[in-house]
């Protein structure tokens, strides 16, 4: 498996979209940071605030990225040359699975690099409170990146992996419109069931990251953990799920 994810990375590493993914990242959190650009909503708030914010397009991004990047793995012939030298279907999920969520990890370095440098020109720092709230979210990432990597790995089309990819983000997207109103009037069990799922949904807990979701949204540091760790491991089984009787067509 070291082998595969070891050339996986070095094909990462020259990806023209990941290496501009990553400036993008440093430069637009530079620019909400340092409070060169901002949002006429988040003009009120401590610079630290926008920082948090812009996170978001982390989720954005991996959406696109992960099915394209899959996908050039098999058109490319990397997947079936594999295959032939021996390795095991399983095998290259996990390489390529640690491949994505290293992208998460450089990018979310980039990211906290281009922030740290903008709110220290404005003289502002990025406080230990703000730092938690980055990481528990970026920990929901990585369960969501872990979807993102076994829909890819699943459907071998560029076309349909990317679809759906922008259907299950768009599906996130408008989960949180819902689960704000679903969790402000609901009570008892439907409102615990509500507060779960509300967190299952990556953008949820990006939202209560943010401080703009209602309070009771947040279960404790804890239970996100817990759920997002729970969202890999089903995101992970979903993944290896049958990988030995699949028969790869290109």
């Amino acid at each position: 498996m070291f082998n595969n994810y070891k050339a996986g990375m070095v094909r990462l590493l020259k990806n023209i979209y990941f290496i501009g993914g990553c400036l993008i990242a440093f430069f637009v959190t530079f620019l909400f940071s340092s409070g060169n650009y901002t949002l006429p909503f988040l003009a009120k708030y401590p610079l630290i605030e926008s920082t948090v914010f812009v996170s978001a397009a982390i989720t954005l991004y991996f959406s696109a990225f992960t099915p394209l990047f899959m996908a050039s793995e098999y058109t490319d012939g990397f997947i079936r040359n594999r295959i032939i030298n021996g390795y095991s279907q399983k095998e290259i999920y996990f390489a390529m699975l640690l491949c994505m969520e290293s992208a998460l990890f450089i990018m979310t370095l980039v990211y906290l690099v281009g922030g740290g440098l903008g709110l220290l020109i404005a003289g502002e720092s990025m406080t230990s409170e703000a730092l938690s709230r980055i990481f528990i979210y970026i920990i929901a990432v990585f369960g969501y990146v872990a979807l993102m990597t076994t829909v890819s790995f699943r459907i071998t089309k560029l076309l349909g992996s990317v679809i759906t990819c922008v259907v299950i983000f768009n599906m996130t997207f408008n989960l949180v419109l819902f689960g704000n109103a679903l969790v402000a009037f609901s009570s008892g069990t439907v409102f615990k069931v509500a507060r779960i799922v509300y967190n299952i949904n990556v953008l949820g807990q990006w939202f209560i990251a943010t401080g703009l979701a209602d309070l009771e949204a947040n279960p404790g540091t804890a239970s996100q953990i817990v759920i997002s760790v729970c969202v890999f491991a089903v995101s992970v089984l979903a993944g290896i799920f049958g990988l030995s009787k699949r028969d790869l067509k290109n």
